[in-house]
C-alpha cells in the first residue's frame, strides 16, 4: 500500500504519523501544482516544466518534485495499491487524483481515498483544515475509517474529468460546487484586488499574501498569488526591517 498526498509538508507529516502507528510503508507526493499551467502533454512535458518555473519554482525543486512522482508512479503499478488523502476542496488535490487515475488507467491497482473533512470536532472546538498539510500527525489515523474504495466507474469518471480539461488547458482549474472548471489566469484576481484595496501606500508582499490566504478560502498557493500580483503594474519600494519585500501601490 503506497500513501500519496499532493504536498510536500503533508507527506513529512503523514511520515511522522504511519511512523507513530507503526507503519513503515512508502509515502508519495505528487506536489505537482496540477490545477495551474500547462497539461496538454503526458506528465512530464517541456510545456509543463515552464508552468512551474512560471510559479518561481527552482530548477533544483522542479526536478525533486519531478523524479518523486515518476518514483511514485512505479511504486503504485508494482504496489498494485493506494491510499490517496484528498482534499475536496483545494483544486490542486482534485486535479492531482484526476491526473493519477489517468496515469494508472488499465493497471490492476486498487485505490482508496481518505477525504478530508471540511469541519472536524475536537473536544468543545471546531477545526477548519484547509489541506491536510495543517493536520497534526497524531490525528491523521482518526480519518483512517473514512477511507473508501474507488470502483471502476467513479475511477472512469476522473478519467474522463482529467482529459477533458487537458483537452481544454487553459491557464487555471477551479473548483465549482465540487466540479473541476477549466478559466483563464484572472478568474481569482477579485478575492486579491480586494485586498489589495486593504492595504496601507506601501505594504509587504508577504502581507498581501496571507491576507488572502487567511481572509479568503480558495484553496490556492502563495506562489500562485504571487505570481499575480507581479503580473500587475506595483511599484517596488524595497524592502522592511524583517526583510520583506515591500510594494507601492
Amino acid at each position: 500500500m503506497v500513501d500519496v498526498v499532493f504536498n510536500v509538508v503533508a507527506m513529512g507529516l503523514l511520515e511522522m504519523a504511519k511512523k507513530g502507528w507503526g507503519d513503515g510503508g512508502l509515502v508519495a507526493a505528487f506536489d505537482l501544482l496540477l490545477d495551474y499551467g500547462d497539461i496538454s502533454e503526458r506528465f512530464p512535458s517541456k510545456e509543463r516544466i515552464k508552468s512551474l518555473q512560471m510559479l518561481h519554482l527552482d530548477t533544483e525543486t522542479i526536478q525533486r518534485r519531478v523524479a518523486a512522482a515518476v518514483q511514485g508512479l512505479q511504486t503504485i503499478r508494482s504496489e498494485k495499491a493506494v491510499r490517496v488523502w484528498l482534499a475536496p476542496d483545494r483544486p490542486g488535490d482534485l486535479c492531482g487524483l484526476c491526473w493519477l487515475m489517468e496515469a494508472i488507467d488499465g493497471l490492476p491497482v486498487a485505490v482508496q481515498v481518505v477525504p478530508l473533512p471540511r469541519w472536524v470536532e475536537q473536544g468543545k472546538v471546531l477545526v477548519h483544515y484547509t489541506g491536510w498539510f495543517e493536520v497534526e500527525p497524531e490525528r491523521w489515523k482518526h480519518f483512517l475509517p473514512m477511507a473508501r474504495m474507488v470502483g471502476a466507474i467513479k475511477m472512469q469518471h476522473y478519467i474522463s474529468v482529467w482529459r477533458k480539461l487537458a483537452h481544454e488547458n487553459m491557464d487555471l482549474r477551479v473548483l465549482i460546487n465540487g466540479t473541476l472548471h477549466s478559466f483563464p489566469p484572472d478568474f481569482y484576481d477579485p478575492w486579491i484586488r480586494m485586498e489589495l484595496n486593504r492595504q496601507k501606500r506601501i505594504f509587504p508582499m508577504a502581507k498581501l499574501v496571507g491576507d488572502i490566504l487567511t481572509r479568503h478560502d480558495l484553496g490556492i498557493t502563495d506562489r500562485f498569488i504571487a505570481w499575480r500580483i507581479e503580473m500587475w503594474d506595483l511599484k517596488e519600494a524595497g524592502t522592511d526591517d524583517k526583510g520583506r519585500r515591500l510594494l507601492q501601490k
